[in-house]
């Protein structure tokens, strides 16, 4: 890999099994440090935020999307009908995108344990490690989890 960027472009295309594009910029909703969504001709994006600081929260951030896109069969939406995160309170639509939050925070957790588990090299940051190591994460089923 040349550069960081290649790295997760292949940790992501290899997690999901399909092409992938990642995006440093600020997501359309500011309370967001990243989002995860699909373009008009249905390749899967992450956008990230450049605000994100830590190696710890990054890794486990692009993870998170990354697992969004592996669950939720995401549709391009134009970018004034895409859903935002749901003002506090209940509701059904509250309850469907705290669903697919947990969903997404469990295979993230997953795959960053398996990640730190399998890092073999010491001497990378975290992100690096984790997905230098996800790279032979087995895929064989439709959730993610092995």
């Amino acid at each position: 890999m040349n550069t960081m960027h290649d790295l997760l472009l292949e940790t992501a295309r290899h997690l999901l099994q399909e092409p992938v594009a990642i995006l440093y910029n600020m997501p359309a909703d500011a309370r967001l440090l990243a989002h995860a969504q699909r373009s008009i001709k249905g390749i899967a994006v992450i956008n990230m935020s450049p605000l994100i600081a830590g190696d710890d929260l990054a890794t486990y951030i692009f993870l998170h999307e990354c697992a969004h896109l592996k669950l939720q069969r995401f549709k391009h939406l134009p970018v004034k009908e895409r859903p935002t995160m749901p003002d506090k309170g209940t509701g059904y639509k509250r309850e469907i995108y705290q669903k697919h939050e947990n969903e997404a925070d469990t295979l993230a957790r997953h795959w960053l344990s398996w990640g730190r588990l399998h890092n073999k090299d010491g001497s990378l940051s975290q992100m690096e490690a984790v997905c230098t190591a996800l790279l032979e994460y087995p895929i064989d089923d439709t959730k993610g989890m092995k």
